[in-house]
C-alpha cells in the first residue's frame, strides 16, 4: 500500500488532526484517520499490500508517530491505538473485509428494519416495509397499506386491513421445521450455511459504489438461489442484500433488501396476532406442506360435483379464473352460507388451486409433462388428461378425467400433439390478472 515509510508518514500529517481532547473530538479524529488511510488504500495505483514493514513495526510507528505530535493528548492516543489499530491492520494487510465481518450484523441483530422490493418476472415490483424482531417475528405493511404479521415460532399469521377493519387469521399445518415464510429468515439461513458448512459457494466480489457509498460485496451461489450482500466499506453495516431465483422451474424473481437499520427500538405489540379492538376476524388454516400429485388431483376435481362440468381448458391460473367461476356462482346461490363462510369456502378453493399448480410448477423439465384435458368432462373413464415421468421411473404417472392413476410406458401414451406442456407455458403462475376474492 506504502512504498515507504516515508510516504507513510505524509498520509499521517495529511489527517490534519484536531487535538482537543473533547469526546466529540476524540471521535472526529478518530475518523479523520480512517478516511485518510481508505483514501489512500483506493489510489489505483497503490499497492495491496504492505511493501515496507510487517504488522507489528506498523503499529510501534503509527503509536510513536502520534505521541510526537505537537499538543496531542494521551487520551486521544490511546482511542486511535485501542479502538482503531485492529481495522487498520485488517485493511493494511489483506484490503478487504472478510465475508464474517459483513453478515455479523444480520446474525447479532435482535431488531432489524428494512424495505423489502419484490419483483417477480413480467409482473410489477412491489416495496414492502419491514420490521423484525427476535426469534421470529415479522410485520410487513404492503404497498395498499394492508399489514401481515408472522409469528414462524407458533407458525401463525394474521393479516390486517385497515381500511376495511377486517383481520385474517392464519395458521400453518404441516410446516417443516426448517422452512420459513419470508425472505429475510431464508437469506439469514443461507449465509449462516454458506459460512458455517459450505465456504466454497462464497464468491468475493470486490468495492464498489452501492447507492451512492462506497461498498464491498459477497456472492452465495447455490443451486435454484443466488444471494448477493454489499456492506459499507467503513463500517461493514450491510447496504443491500439481493436474492435472486433464477431457475424456479421457469419463474424468475428478485427480492431486494435495502435500507437497513439495526438493533432499533420496536415495541412488541407491533408484533402481537390479536386483532385489533373493531376489526371484523376470519380464521383459517393452511396446509404448508410440499404440494404433490395429490394437489394436482384435488384441483382438476374441483368441480366433480357440478353436472356436465368440464375440466379447465389449461393449467394456469388464468384459465383457473375461469374454471372457478360456477363454484363461486354457487356458493353465491347458497341461502344456507353466511358472507363469512362464503368468502372461506372461495378462499379454500383458491388455496387449493394455488397448491396444485405449484406442483406443476415445481415439475421438472425432464419431467416431460403434458395437459389434454380442454373440453373433456369431468368423471369420463379411459380419457387420460395428464402424464408425467418422475425421475428416475422408466414409466409415467397418468391422470384419467375420472381421477384415477395409472403408471404406463411411454409407447402406451397417446399422440397428443396439441398438449399443453412445459415447453408451451414455462410459467403457469405467469398472469396479467390474478385470481381474486
Amino acid at each position: 500500500m506504502f512504498r515507504s515509510e516515508e510516504e507513510f508518514k505524509k498520509i499521517i500529517d495529511k489527517a490534519k488532526v484536531d487535538t482537543r481532547p473533547d469526546p466529540v473530538y476524540r471521535q472526529k479524529l478518530r475518523q479523520q484517520m480512517l478516511l485518510t488511510f481508505e483514501a489512500q488504500k483506493r489510489k489505483p495505483d497503490a499497492p495491496e499490500t504492505l511493501a515496507f514493514e510487517t504488522k507489528q513495526s506498523i503499529i510501534i510507528k503509527l503509536k510513536d508517530r502520534l505521541t510526537t505530535m505537537k499538543n496531542i493528548t494521551k487520551i486521544a492516543a490511546a482511542l486511535i491505538i485501542v479502538t482503531g489499530i485492529v481495522g487498520m491492520i485488517f485493511i493494511f494487510s489483506t484490503g478487504k473485509p472478510s465475508f464474517a465481518r459483513i453478515v455479523e450484523p444480520l446474525f447479532n441483530a435482535r431488531t432489524v428494519t428494512f424495505k423489502l422490493t419484490v419483483q417477480i418476472e413480467r409482473q410489477p415490483a412491489q416495496t414492502l416495509e419491514t420490521m423484525f424482531m427476535e426469534p421470529g417475528l415479522m410485520r410487513q405493511t404492503m404497498p395498499d397499506g394492508s399489514i401481515q404479521i408472522e409469528d414462524m415460532t407458533k407458525r401463525q399469521m394474521l393479516r390486517l386491513n385497515p381500511e376495511i377493519k377486517t383481520a385474517t387469521f392464519i395458521e400453518f399445518e404441516s410446516l417443516p421445521d426448517n422452512q420459513n415464510q419470508e425472505y429475510f429468515l431464508e437469506i439469514r439461513n443461507t449465509l449462516r450455511q454458506a459460512q458455517e458448512d459450505d465456504p466454497e459457494s462464497v464468491r468475493e466480489l470486490g468495492a464498489s459504489q452501492i447507492e451512492g457509498q462506497p461498498a464491498f460485496g459477497y456472492q452465495i451461489s447455490k443451486p435454484s438461489i443466488e444471494i448477493t450482500i454489499w456492506a459499507h466499506a467503513d463500517n461493514l453495516q450491510p447496504i443491500r442484500i439481493e436474492m435472486t431465483v433464477d431457475d424456479l422451474k421457469g419463474i424468475k424473481g428478485k427480492a431486494t433488501l435495502h435500507d437497513f437499520e439495526f438493533d432499533v427500538d420496536l415495541d412488541e405489540s407491533l408484533f402481537s396476532l390479536e386483532p385489533p379492538e373493531g376489526y371484523k376476524v376470519n380464521s383459517r388454516t393452511m396446509d404448508a406442506s410440499q404440494p404433490s400429485e395429490k394437489d394436482l388431483i384435488n384441483l382438476l376435481g374441483m368441480t366433480k360435483d357440478i353436472p356436465d362440468s368440464q375440466l379447465p381448458t389449461a393449467l394456469n391460473i388464468t384459465a383457473m379464473r375461469e374454471f372457478l367461476e360456477p363454484l363461486r356462482n354457487m356458493f353465491d346461490k347458497d341461502q344456507d352460507l353466511n358472507d363469512q363462510q362464503k368468502t372461506q369456502q372461495y378462499v379454500a378453493l383458491v388455496s387449493l388451486t394455488m397448491r396444485g399448480l405449484t406442483f406443476l410448477q415445481l415439475l421438472p423439465a425432464e419431467s416431460d409433462w403434458h395437459y389434454v384435458g380442454k373440453s373433456v368432462k369431468v368423471g369420463q373413464s379411459d380419457t387420460p388428461i395428464f402424464w408425467y415421468k418422475i425421475e428416475g421411473a422408466d414409466t409415467y404417472r397418468v391422470i384419467y378425467a375420472d381421477l384415477t392413476v395409472k403408471d404406463l410406458s411411454a409407447d402406451q401414451l397417446p399422440k397428443a400433439p396439441d398438449a399443453q406442456t412445459k415447453d408451451s407455458q414455462k410459467n403457469v403462475m405467469d398472469v396479467s390478472e390474478v385470481i381474486k376474492k
